[in-house]
Order: C-alpha cells, then sequence, then structure tokens
C-alpha cells in the first residue's frame, strides 16, 4: 500500500468515527418535556414541534416512544432543521420501547403531509404507524412526501417497515401514501437518487371505498428521479376519488427503478373515468423492472363508466423497461398494457413483457379494457411479447373476450424486431344468464407487423375470430392464409395443469417468498402440445431475455423451447432466486466507492 493509499483510508477513517461520534439519538416522549435536553428516554422531548425546530447531523437519530399518538407533522429539510447531511451516514426516524409510535398529522391543504423530507442526504423513516387526520373524510394528502427543493442532487431516503394509511386530498393524482417529487415547483428543483420504499403497508383505513388514491406515486422534471426501489410492499383499499386516480404503485419520471416483490389488490373502487387507476406501473421513465409481483381486485365498486383498472402497465413515454415474472388475476382491465404514447424528449419503445401469468383479468364492461394484453397505438421502437401464460375462464357482462388486441381493434403497426411469440392465450367460454358467449373470442385483434409466431389461441369452442387491420377471419388456418402471421401456431387444447386454479396467493412481501412458486395451476402437463413447440425468442435487448421462465425452470437457448410461461421440463423443480451474492472483491470496491462518496459529500457541504 503507497503512502497516498494509506494517506487516503485514514482520512476516511477519521470521518468515519468522527460522524459517528458526533451522532446522538433524541427521544421523543407525550410525557416528555420540550425544555428536556431530549438525550434519553429519562429525559426525552415531548412534542413535534420541538422536533421541527431542532437541528440535526448525519447518524442522528430521532425516536418515537413506541406505543404512543403524537399529532403534528414532522420535517426534515435542507432548509431548516438538516443544514447538511450524508447519504453515508443517514439519519433515522422511528420508534424505541415496546410497539410503534403512531404519528397522526394534523396539516392540511394542497400537497399537505404527514412527514415531509426535503433535500436531505441520508435518511430513513422506519418502524412508525403514520396516520391522516379526518376519519373517512382525510384532510391530509400525503403521508410521506420526498422531494428536493434544494437545487443539487440528493440521494438515499428510505421508507421502512411503515403502515401507512388515509391520505387522500381534491386531486387524486397529486396525493399518496408516499409521494416522491422530483418536480416539486414546476421547474427542476434537483435531482434525487437512490429512493427506497420497502416492507411497508400502505392502504386506506375505510375499507375499499377509501378515499386515498395511490401507494406510491409521483411527479419527475424529465427523468430526475434516478435508481428507485419500491419493495416488499402491501398495497389495498385505494378506492380513490372519481378520476385522476393512480393506484397502487407508480414509477414516474424515474430512470432506473425495481418495482418488484409487491402485493397490490382493492385498488380504484371509486373511479368512474379513464386514466387510472393500475396496479404496478410506469410512466415517463426509463429503464423499470416490474417483476415478482401479484395483483388482484383492481376493480370499481359498481361499474358506471370509466376504464383501465388495469394490473400492469408500461404507459406512456417508457422506454428499455421490462415486466416479467408476475401474477395477476380477477381484474377489471388488462393484464398486461402496452400503452405506446410518446412524449417530449421519451419515446416509448424496446419495452418487454415476458414470462408472466393473468387468470381471469379483463372482467370489465363498457369502455373498461377487456382485453388480457393490450397494445395501444403503433410504437416507433420495437415491443417484445412472449411466454406468457393468459387463461380467461369468467364471462364478463358483455360476454365479450379478447386474448390480444391493438387500440380497440384499430390498426396498430408493430415496428421491425417487434415479437409476439411463446404465449398461451386460454379462453374458455362461459354461461351468462343461461346464454354461452363463445361467439366474440378475439386473438389477434388489429395488429399487423413484426413477428406474432408460435403462439397456442385455444377457445374451447367454435367462433373464435382473428382480426387484422378490418378484416376478420373465422379460422386460424384462414387467417395464416392471408396474412402470413402465426405459421407455427395452434389452436389446441394447451393441457395446463389446472387452469383457472391459480386464486389468491399466500406470501409476505417483506419476505420477498412469492409469488413464486405459485400459482402452481399453471405448469404444462406431460402431454401439452406447448411442449417443444415454441419460437426460439431472438433480437430482444442484450441484458433484458431471460434464460428462466416464471417458475425459474431453464429456458433452452436453442431447440426446445415450450410455449406459455412454463418450460414443462423440471417444472417445480427450481425456484427463482434473488441476484446472487456480491464476490468478495465487489464488496471491496463497493466500500471504496461508497468511502469516496462520503468525503465528496462532506466537501460539498
Amino acid at each position: 500500500m503507497n503512502n497516498m493509499t494509506k494517506a487516503f483510508w485514514l482520512v476516511v477513517l477519521f470521518l468515519s468515527v468522527s460522524l459517528a461520534a458526533n451522532a446522538t439519538t433524541y427521544y421523543v416522549s407525550p410525557t416528555g418535556s420540550d425544555s428536556n435536553n431530549g438525550t434519553s428516554s429519562s429525559t426525552p422531548w415531548q412534542t413535534i414541534a420541538k422536533v421541527n425546530s431542532a437541528h440535526f447531523v448525519a447518524g442522528d437519530s430521532v425516536l418515537f416512544q413506541g406505543g404512543q399518538t403524537f399529532t403534528g407533522a414532522p420535517v426534515f429539510s435542507y432548509a431548516t432543521n438538516i443544514p447538511t447531511s450524508s447519504a453515508t451516514t443517514p439519519i433515522t426516524v422511528g420508534s424505541y420501547g415496546a410497539g410503534p409510535a403512531k404519528i397522526i398529522s394534523n396539516n392540511t391543504g394542497s400537497f399537505s403531509a404527514a412527514i415531509t423530507v426535503n433535500g436531505v442526504n441520508g435518511l430513513t423513516i422506519q418502524g412508525l404507524t403514520i396516520l391522516g387526520g379526518g376519519g373517512t373524510s382525510p384532510t391530509t394528502w400525503i403521508g410521506v412526501y420526498i422531494l428536493n427543493g434544494s437545487g443539487s442532487s440528493k440521494s438515499t431516503v428510505t421508507v421502512n417497515n411503515c403502515d401507512i394509511s388515509n391520505f387522500a386530498g381534491t386531486t387524486g393524482s397529486q396525493t399518496a401514501e408516499v409521494f416522491v417529487n422530483g418536480d416539486a415547483t414546476g421547474k427542476i428543483s434537483g435531482e434525487l437518487d437512490n429512493i427506497n420504499i420497502t416492507n411497508n403497508q400502505l392502504h386506506g383505513a375505510n375499507g375499499v371505498g377509501s378515499k386515498d388514491s395511490n401507494g406510491i406515486v409521483g411527479f419527475g422534471y424529465g427523468e430526475n428521479i434516478k435508481n428507485v426501489t419500491y419493495s416488499g410492499n402491501t398495497v389495498y383499499n385505494l378506492g380513490g376519488l372519481s378520476s385522476n386516480t393512480g393506484g397502487g404503485i407508480v414509477a414516474n419520471g424515474v430512470d432506473g427503478g425495481l418495482l418488484q416483490y409487491n402485493i397490490v389488490h382493492d385498488v380504484g373502487g371509486n373511479s368512474t373515468s379513464c386514466g387510472g387507476p393500475g396496479g404496478v406501473w410506469a410512466y415517463a421513465s426509463n429503464n423499470i423492472t416490474i417483476q415478482y409481483n401479484e395483483v388482484y381486485r383492481m376493480q370499481p365498486i359498481t361499474y358506471t363508466a370509466g376504464c383501465d383498472w388495469i394490473a400492469y402497465d408500461l404507459d406512456g413515454g417508457v422506454s428499455n423497461s421490462t415486466v416479467q415474472y408476475n401474477y395477476s388475476h380477477n381484474n377489471f382491465g388488462t393484464a398486461l398494457l402496452a400503452y405506446v404514447q410518446n412524449l417530449t424528449g421519451e419515446t416509448w419503445g424496446n419495452n418487454v413483457f415476458q414470462y408472466n401469468i393473468s387468470e381471469n383479468d379483463a372482467l370489465g364492461s363498457g369502455n373498461a379494457n377487456q382485453t388480457a394484453i393490450s397494445i395501444t397505438a403503433s410504437p416507433t421502437n420495437p415491443i417484445y411479447v412472449y411466454g406468457n401464460t393468459i387463461y380467461m375462464g369468467q364471462k364478463n357482462s358483455t360476454g365479450l373476450s379478447v386474448a390480444l388486441q391493438s387500440n380497440n381493434g384499430v390498426a396498430v403497426t408493430l415496428p421491425a424486431g417487434s415479437i409476439i411469440e411463446n404465449n398461451i392465450f386460454d379462453i374458455v367460454p362461459q354461461s351468462y344468464f343461461g346464454q354461452t358467449y363463445n361467439q366474440y373470442m378475439y386473438f389477434p385483434y388489429g395488429l399487423t407487423g413484426g413477428t406474432i409466431n408460435n403462439n397456442i389461441y385455444y377457445g374451447g369452442a367454435t367462433n373464435q375470430i382473428w382480426r387484422v387491420g378490418g378484416t376478420q377471419y373465422k379460422s386460424l388456418s384462414a387467417y395464416q392464409t392471408a396474412t402470413g402471421y402465426d405459421s407455427h401456431s395452434l389452436t389446441s387444447n394447451p393441457e395446463i395443469s389446472n387452469p383457472g386454479g391459480g386464486g389468491t396467493l399466500s406470501w409476505t412481501p417483506s419476505l420477498h417468498n412469492g409469488p413464486q412458486p405459485n400459482p402452481a395451476a399453471y405448469y404444462l402437463s406431460s402431454v401439452s402440445p406447448a411442449i417443444n413447440a415454441g419460437a426460439t425468442v431472438s433480437g430482444v435487448p442484450v441484458g433484458v431475455m431471460t434464460s428462466r421462465d416464471y417458475y425459474g425452470n431453464i429456458v433452452p437457448s436453442g431447440g426446445g423451447t415450450d410455449i406459455g410461461a412454463s418450460q414443462a421440463v423440471g417444472n417445480g423443480n427450481s425456484a427463482v432466486t434473488d441476484t446472487p451474492a456480491m464476490p468478495v472483491w465487489g464488496l471491496a470496491l463497493l466500500a471504496f466507492l461508497l468511502a469516496l462518496t462520503a468525503v465528496r459529500s462532506l466537501r460539498a457541504t
């Protein structure tokens, strides 16, 4: 080790020890006094007002007494009580003693929040119950509000293991249990980086009709929210308003996002308009991965008007993103939505939907996205849809089932390189008021261009329809002859092990123990015609195409690929695993980079 290296590590060690030595834990209790020093549980502060007027440094902790209730709205801001901060030595806000402390907000008005984090490097909120006031008519708009008005980049804010509920306002798109805002003033206000919303319960407090509109949502100025992780959360009972309802978990204005291991259910109950809600989705974002989630009962309490109630969506301006290994069921709208729309500076495309399972989605009526997979317009850049299993065994009120469509059948042209391959569409005609509706089983509906092949379209009845542009074909052979599409596709029963038997799964998002290996209902049986009938998928962007199916089984790189989300060989013998552990040399490199970041951060402040 040379002298320069030794000097660097001595500086890093000195700074780390200095920060740790200067860190203080502050306690807050209803039995305390704001005249106390707050530095022990026997001399605690009493009020949130005292917290807001104090000053904190990197590594400090602010702990509220567990099992107790505090009314107010804590604010942690670069402009007031945290003038300097460090991403590598975060401030902690949480509970001490028995159980979580409860924060009840008394904040009101536009963008009002129970807890605000503004322009801070390194702050963790954990182990709190955060509740909006107002009872069944919430008066605070946001539970935890993360923004950056400092004008310079800020990093590493975490909300972990909290129960956050009862937050709603007069505009659904601007309210949430957690709101991440990179566009706080309508102009660039400073980049946010490394935002982690993990292992929380995010919900309405008044059942499926609660007015809460979003679990996690936000805005960006362009894509100035970087590297988010929204993982391990359970989001439910967000009835929302009649309009401007986002839904469960939304990455908006994000560059680099991982949305995984979340459960979203019973969302959108009050909606009567289009433009939401959705389960897990992205808007105006780049490089988003949506995986290992379960979404169900996205539905209105009583349908009168509106659309969406979708499970998973890559929406306007989304690029280079992937939806994979997700399960959805019993949703009013689309399972997989490609909402193709170019925004200023953001071109939709190079997006992938691979190895997802949908059971009894698209149950809606009227203008409610009655299709399992929907591509709404002609993309500029390619789209890749392969290895998905779609089962539709429940009829909606119109008797209409659409497996795959484009913009209500209006012609959509897929650009060169696009693929729709190796998907199973299993639609079972059902009886509705004594009549069997099997005459409207649309398969490719309005799509042209790209490569459409090696799919299974099984309707279990006659009167299946393939539509390309404005022309309808009543048999696969007629469609194949006229269009040249699906030359290796089938109409055979795919022989799924237990179609319709998936149901609601039992797993714990915070443990990352699902949804795989379930639902086991969608393995291929040993006699399935899908076995070895798939195409060898090619052309997908490097680093995106997976070598694993939904269940974690190896997908052959050459011949022998199966159709659908399950590879028959080795079914049930291999589970999806997390990313392999980082090697020792990688950990050493990471430690070095973190230390270097700490030095730079201290210099900046």
